[in-house]
């Protein structure tokens, strides 16, 4: 009776096989669940990338499509559009008058014109950086701007910024000049109206984020107002 308890004691417990099978297995449920952690990371990281471009964008949007709906449409206004590039991508520069001028702290002095210009500047990080400047025309100022002014950043790791603009005919063109001097001379120094866009089109181009590989774009269009050449449309008639 003894013989056969030792026997069946001796035999209890894995065997090296069975181990090495749990082991595998063992193994291969580790690696779905990191790959599917790993997945689901990615795609969060994505997201989230994603998302601050957008919000990016959005700033940038909202404050140019702001300026130009304050546009200055009076005689001493201008609209100055210049078509550049730059590396592979759009680098437009524009400067108009308007009365959206920012304060951002009591020592500035509200103004109710103010030349706003936007223009790039190359980034050491690769792409370039949107700069705007904003001057307020405060009596006895000059009206011009340094060509070297700081101005504030915008937007960073651009590819792309591009301006379009459209005439009431309907007619597309990446550059565009009215007003300001110029148009003083060629009217014999008589004020006329100014000959705005109806229509500017943004686009703005981010860089791939690395590993992406795909650029984030967007666009939008906004609408000039034409108040003064209206208002000089009416007295004619």
């Amino acid at each position: 009776m003894t013989a056969p308890t030792l026997r069946s004691s001796c035999r209890a417990g894995f065997t090296l096989l069975e181990l090495l099978v749990s082991i595998a297995i063992f193994a291969v449920v580790i690696s779905s669940v990191y790959g599917a952690y790993r997945a689901t990371f990615h795609t969060i990281s994505g997201t989230d990338k994603q998302v601050l471009r957008a919000a990016a964008a959005r700033v940038i949007l909202e404050r140019v499509t702001e300026d130009l709906e304050a546009l200055y449409t009076g005689e001493d206004g201008f609209f100055e559009a210049e078509n550049k590039e730059l590396g592979d991508g759009r680098a437009d520069t524009l400067k108009f008058m308007s009365s959206a001028h920012l304060v951002f702290t009591n020592e500035q002095i509200p103004a109710g014109k103010t030349s706003i210009e936007y223009k790039v500047r190359e980034a050491a990080t690769g792409g370039f950086e949107l700069i705007r400047i904003d001057t307020p025309q405060l009596p006895g100022q000059e009206d011009s701007v340094e060509d070297d002014a700081a101005g504030d950043v915008l937007g960073k790791g651009l590819q792309s910024f591009s301006l379009s603009y459209f005439s009431q005919t309907g007619e597309q063109s990446d550059d565009w000049q009215s007003g300001g001097e110029s148009a003083a001379e060629a009217d014999g120094g008589e004020s006329a109206a100014l000959e705005l866009p109806v229509l500017v089109r943004v686009e703005i181009t981010f860089l791939p984020e690395s590993g992406d590989g795909r650029a984030a774009f967007f666009r939008t269009s906004i609408a000039l107002p034409q108040v003064h050449k209206e208002q000089e449309s009416q007295e004619e008639s």
